[in-house]
């Protein structure tokens, strides 16, 4: 009995096997994926890539926040992965994109698994020393839906908080 068995067995769980029912073609996955890694904005920094969800996270003051899944189709540099900054995230990766005033057109893209193209071009100052990141934001023509769907709930527990 493997290791990873036997810790399964101690908490109760069945040993993972190969279930054919989940070979069935007929079947999609609906879950959202995993994320990889997640977009930190700086002059320059660029991502490319599929729509393929939609989450929301738990901030730190208890409020929620939109989280766009995006599939890259180009590595994207810069990124927060496992807590590092500066790290690339590869194609084919899941990046978290946290939905900020400037990117919320995203949003409209989910549904239709449209592919979205950003890159911070600015920043602009405002009023109480803060400040707001500015984008070129595209989106695949012919993907963009009337509505926003509505999003999955994450639990806190999973917020990296960013």
């Amino acid at each position: 009995m493997s290791a990873a068995v036997a810790k399964a067995g101690a908490r109760n769980l069945a040993p993972v096997v190969d279930d054919p029912d989940f070979k069935d073609s007929s079947f999609e996955s609906i879950g959202a994926p995993d994320i990889d890694g997640w977009f930190k904005p700086v002059l320059g920094a660029k991502f490319k890539g599929q729509v393929v969800g939609r989450i929301q996270i738990e901030n730190d003051d208890g409020k929620l926040r939109d989280v766009c899944l995006v599939r890259l189709e180009i590595p994207c540099e810069g990124c927060v992965v496992d807590g590092e900054e500066g790290k690339v995230l590869e194609t084919g990766k899941v990046l978290g994109v946290g939905i900020r005033a400037k990117l919320a057109d995203m949003l409209f893209y989910v549904e239709k698994k449209g592919r979205v193209l950003a890159k911070v071009t600015g920043e602009q100052k405002l009023r109480g020393n803060r400040t707001m990141w500015i984008f070129d934001l595209k989106g695949e023509k012919g993907k963009r839906s009337a509505t926003v769907p509505a999003a999955t709930p994450r639990m806190a527990s999973d917020d990296t908080g960013l």
